[in-house]
């Protein structure tokens, strides 16, 4: 049969590897994917300890323009979506605590009085 697919000839003795599931990866390659895996991790909890605090600026410039552009200004849904977070408590805290004097009256007798 002239042009039919004829298979190439194996070198002998043919070594058949074992293969998991992803394919064979070498030391060099498993080392490289481990430490972007660290790497992944640690900056994900890096970034998840800096959005927790309410001061951050993740939320002035993302998730609120991005809640206002998932809602299309629908105050209603807005206001939904945010007790919700409340509640489950997906929202920034205040890390620090307040001033104690940032309001305060001082009352000083007037003049006529005295």
């Amino acid at each position: 049969m002239k042009g039919a697919f004829r298979p190439r000839a194996l070198p002998w003795p043919v070594r058949l590897q074992r293969r998991t599931l992803f394919g064979r990866r070498t030391p060099a390659q498993r080392g490289l994917s481990a430490f972007w895996t660290v790497t992944g991790v640690v900056l994900g909890g890096a970034l998840l300890v800096y959005a927790h605090d309410s001061r951050a600026g993740i939320h002035r410039w993302l998730v609120i323009p991005a809640l206002h552009a998932y809602t299309k200004d629908d105050a209603e849904l807005s206001h939904r979506i945010a007790v919700r977070a409340l509640e489950t408590g997906l929202t920034p805290v205040d890390r620090k605590p307040d001033a104690q004097d940032v309001i305060g009256l001082e009352v000083r007798p007037s003049p006529a009085e005295g």
